[in-house]
């Protein structure tokens, strides 16, 4: 089996899921707004990036906020034959990734913040942290911030695109894995039997 160089994923580690345009069922309605609100955004008016989630343990645990609420999940069992690219930053140790998750776990269980996805979508400024969930581009920036990484903007402003592109684009920032982790065999079983695979 071949692994990608820097494989496995580690916790700190953030996952973006990208939007296949050849399966119509792969984006939820929260997903193709968000990828309508980037697009409008974006110089080329062209956004692919529909969800970034943050990996907390080397095991591929994995914080994200989705359409419900903010929780934790496991990365192989809900995205193995997703196409997501996993990205890792430079200056990233276990005691960084835990300090990060301490400053971000507050938002566990809270639900999903409905509320600035519509402001956002009729471009209106304004931010309420406390009674909801950060989004889940929101989430992933402050964490990296806790965690000691410098971003180029403020945390509340970041899409998912937008954040994807900044990362991609810094030297500081690695590409851990790109494509679907099935496809790559890098994760066996099926539903609730998957597992991220070790070398």
């Amino acid at each position: 089996m071949q692994f990608p160089p820097l494989w496995p994923p580690r916790a700190g580690d953030l996952f973006f899921l990208q939007y296949d345009a050849s399966d119509p069922t792969d984006a939820t309605w929260l997903n193709k707004e968000m990828l309508s609100i980037e697009s409008g955004r974006e110089l080329d008016g062209k956004a692919t990036i529909i969800h970034v989630g943050i990996i907390i343990t080397d095991a591929g645990d994995v914080l994200e906020t989705t359409s419900g609420e903010t929780t934790i999940d496991d990365l192989a069992k809900v995205y193995a034959g997703s196409l997501i690219t996993i990205m890792r930053w430079d200056g990233m140790t276990p005691e960084r990734a835990q300090a990060a998750y301490q400053a971000v776990q507050g938002q566990v269980g809270k639900p999903y913040p409905i509320g600035r996805l519509l402001t956002a979508w009729l471009g209106i400024p304004g931010h309420d942290a406390k009674s909801a969930a950060m989004e889940c581009d929101v989430l992933a920036a402050f964490y990296e911030v806790g965690a000691g990484a410098k971003l180029q903007q403020d945390p509340w402003d970041y899409l998912p695109e937008s954040l994807y592109r900044e990362l991609l684009s810094s030297p500081s920032w690695k590409v851990v894995f790109t494509g679907s982790m099935r496809v790559a065999g890098l994760v066996t079983g099926s539903g609730q039997d998957n597992a991220l695979v070790r070398a």
